[in-house]
């Protein structure tokens, strides 16, 4: 079990994710480097995993699903609901279409 904490621990510490005015970047892993970029207009839905630990400690995964079905999933994220609003936000701002349904409804 302390080998399981520790893991996640590290996996949290070197987990980054930025979103930028055209994509998203998220960056994984500390001895085997993992990069993942999607453009902000290939966003069709974002979806947040935590357990029970994950609710309590705030962390968790960020599924992010872009056209044609690709997925990009970034594990290990501190505050994964503060961050999926976050990027709803910036997806609306990009893309006009998606932010007049949105007025309309």
């Amino acid at each position: 079990p302390i080998l399981l904490i520790i893991g996640a621990f590290v996996r949290l510490k070197t987990s980054e994710f930025a979103i930028t005015n055209k994509r998203i970047i998220a960056k994984t892993g500390f001895i085997r480097r993992n990069a993942k970029e999607i453009l902000l207009s290939r966003v069709e839905s974002i979806g947040v995993d935590q357990n029970v630990l994950g609710r309590v400690m705030s962390f968790g995964t960020i599924k992010i699903t872009g056209t044609g079905g690709t997925q990009q999933i970034v594990k290990a994220l501190t505050n994964p609901l503060v961050i999926r609003k976050r990027i709803n936000q910036v997806v609306e701002n990009f893309n006009p279409e998606i932010q007049e349904l949105i007025h309309r409804e």
